[in-house]
């Protein structure tokens, strides 16, 4: 028989599981909606900086703040409990660090945008561009 801790237990990593799983999907939505207009920086046509700048601002504050500091924490404990993914669970943990640098880094171009600055407008899209393909 199953103790009541154990089941305990197992609710609770079946939430956690499911929390993840679903803040997954809504960045990626989140994702796909900024990559519709980054697309428009590279057709020349008028993407809404202002709500792509938000956007951006969003991924920057929900997932460092509270999505990715549980992943860290599960990633650790995996690294303590299973044999050979430490490498992995570094891997990863990095990963996040950079994720957090560039999303800084872009949010500044974007605001440079969004305030008048032209000039930034060409480097920005190939930056987002190479930022979803190495971060996502």
């Amino acid at each position: 028989m199953v103790s009541t801790t154990r089941k305990n237990i197992d609710a609770n990593r079946q939430k956690v599981m499911h929390r993840l799983r679903s803040e997954h999907t809504y960045i990626g939505t989140l994702r796909e909606a900024m990559s519709v207009e980054i697309n428009k920086l590279t057709r020349r046509t008028e993407p809404d900086l202002v709500m792509l700048r938000d956007m951006l601002r969003y991924l920057m504050e929900y997932p460092d703040v509270h999505h990715h500091p549980l992943e860290d924490q599960l990633f650790a404990k995996l690294a303590t409990h299973r044999d050979g993914v430490r490498s992995e669970v570094v891997e990863l943990l990095a990963e996040h660090k950079d994720l957090a640098r560039e999303s800084v880094h872009l949010y500044h171009k974007l605001d440079a945008l969004v305030l008048g600055d032209e000039i930034a407008k060409k480097p920005v899209a190939g930056k987002f561009d190479r930022f979803f393909r190495a971060v996502w």
